[in-house]
């Protein structure tokens, strides 16, 4: 076979056995929660976009079961790669990163616009703690932990910023905020500066300390199986423990 061709090995850490007629979800990192087709493509994606750098590639795949019914599956995942000579001699840029590279770096918020009209720039996080959501209306897990970052929100008051991000409009919030209570500040139309960050999976949360500088990038609040056998939002108890760090 030619050498030049990258090969591809997964292995799986954790999974368990599926049964016949359950479909299969995957949970990103970020939150984000897709079927088998789109998991699928996402990785085969992935592993092309460093077969254009490298002569070899090495996926390792880790699938932990985080729900399970007669019909469904959901499963979290986590990817390592190894790659082999860079074809290029030289280091990925650092543009294709992640929102992970910020960790230890200052936040680069720009000036944005709130739901109201008002604006934020770097200056307004400086001084005290910041946790920032990155979300939109139609994200079923971003809807499902609005209830733990209020009682976050709540919990700390006017000691911490709290900051809500999304690249919807101010129609589309609005709408949205009048049947849901959401009590963070509303930054709209950010899909600009969400492109800059690299966000593809929703929701992500970002902590920032009083000198504006990321400690921690955290996808949603976990999911537990209640009583009934049903995935709800976890306790928000590993968010809250990362902000009384900060203070």
């Amino acid at each position: 076979m030619n050498n030049r061709i990258s090969f591809l090995t997964i292995i799986t850490l954790i999974i368990s056995t599926s049964l016949p007629g359950q479909t299969k979800y995957f949970k990103s990192p970020g939150g984000k929660i897709i079927d088998s087709i789109a998991y699928s493509k996402l990785k085969t994606g992935k592993v092309e976009q460093f077969k254009a750098s490298f002569s070899q590639v090495t996926l390792l795949e880790a699938l932990t079961e985080l729900y399970r019914n007669n019909d469904s599956i959901i499963y979290s995942y986590t990817w390592n790669f190894k790659m082999g000579e860079n074809k290029k001699a030289e280091k990925a840029p650092k543009e294709e990163a992640g929102i992970e590279k910020y960790i230890g770096e200052t936040f680069p918020i720009k000036t944005l616009k709130t739901i109201d009209n008002k604006s934020i720039g770097p200056n307004d996080i400086i001084g005290k703690p910041t946790l920032v959501n990155f979300w939109f209306t139609t994200c079923k897990p971003c809807i499902d932990e609005i209830v733990a970052l209020n009682k976050i929100k709540d919990t700390f008051k006017d000691s911490v910023n709290f900051i809500a991000i999304t690249f919807e409009n101010k129609d589309v919030v609005a709408k949205f905020l009048s049947k849901h209570n959401y009590n963070y500040t509303q930054i709209i139309d950010a899909q600009q500066f969400i492109n800059e960050l690299n966000l593809t999976g929703f929701p992500v949360n970002i902590f920032i300390d009083k000198n504006g500088k990321v400690v921690s990038v955290e996808g949603g609040i976990p999911y537990e199986i209640n009583n009934g056998g049903e995935m709800k939002p976890g306790d928000s108890e590993k968010f809250i423990k990362i902000l009384k760090e900060l203070l």
